[in-house]
Formats: structure tokens, sequence, C-alpha cells
């Protein structure tokens, strides 16, 4: 699991306030599972991105995270830090990316990143996805006329080229 911070959850109860979570069980060396059940709490401040969701078009936020989520819900958690039992929920993203960085002047790779995670995907969109850059480019192009002299108002030539 490349993602180990990160725990299944049942959630127990619902409420204006939060929720009630259960974490999936661990499992001993020999595979079994352990008895001891570890149960968290969730609060309405942690479950942010939860509580917004898209009604007729529209960004709406629910009024309660009951609104949201209900008993036998399934969810990521992640422990919050200097706490024994309080989580925050998570959510494995939609949309994966790949991005190179590299030095201007000598073309050096100085991070790679292929995806969010190796375990649900193998496939490396930063080496292997055969992609132009395309609009995401442009804001680097855009703030460099920008910082020459180049204004929102500037008329550019945008005609074919011809060298003879």
């Amino acid at each position: 699991e490349d993602v180990p911070e990160w725990a299944l959850a049942v959630v127990l109860d619902s409420s204006d306030t939060g929720l009630s979570i259960g974490l999936q069980p661990a499992r001993q060396v020999s595979g079994d599972i352990v008895k001891e059940r570890v149960e968290g709490t969730v609060s309405k401040d942690d479950m942010g991105f939860a509580m917004r969701h898209i009604v007729d078009g529209k960004s709406v936020k629910a009024k309660s995270p009951a609104d949201v989520l209900q008993p036998g819900d399934v969810v990521f958690v992640q422990k919050n830090e200097g706490s024994d039992s309080a989580y925050s929920l998570r959510q494995v993203p939609e949309v994966e990316g790949g991005l190179v960085a590299m030095d201007p002047h000598t073309g050096r790779v100085l991070a790679m990143v292929g995806g969010f995670s190796y375990a649900q995907s193998e496939f490396n969109r930063a080496t292997q996805a055969m992609r132009q850059p395309g609009s995401s480019f442009k804001p680097i192009v855009y703030s460099a006329a920008l910082d020459n002299g180049y204004t929102p108002a500037s008329v550019i030539m945008d005609g074919p080229i011809t060298i003879q």
C-alpha cells in the first residue's frame, strides 16, 4: 500500500457535528484479524470538501454531515496529529496527471511524478503519456510576455510565417 497513513472506515453514526467511525481492523502477521476494534470521530470541520456538492449546476454546502454521509458508508480517513481518536476525511482524486520539473538552463530533470498512486495504476503519466503540454504551458509563456512589456490589450500577429 503506497498511502499507508490513510485507513478505511465505516460510518457508525452521522450527526450535525460530525461522524462516528469504526476503522478497518488490522491484520496480524499470521493473517488473522485483530479482535480489538478502533473507533474515532470526524468533525464537521475535517470533512470540508465532502460538505460541498453540485445541485442544478451550482455549488451548494450541506447543512449537516448527516446530509452527506449515512451509517454504513465506507470512507477513507487520516488520523489527525496530536489526537488518538480524531480523523479527517480523505478522497482519492479522480483526475491524475504527471509533472516533470526541469532546470531551464541545463535541462536537468529535478523532479518527476507520474500519478497519485502506483498501487492503483502503474501507468506513469510523466514518462508514458506521450502528450503535448498544451494549455498548461500557456501561463508560463504569458507571464514571460507580461514581464517583457506586453499587456492584456497587446495585439499579436497570429498569421502563418513564410520564410524564403
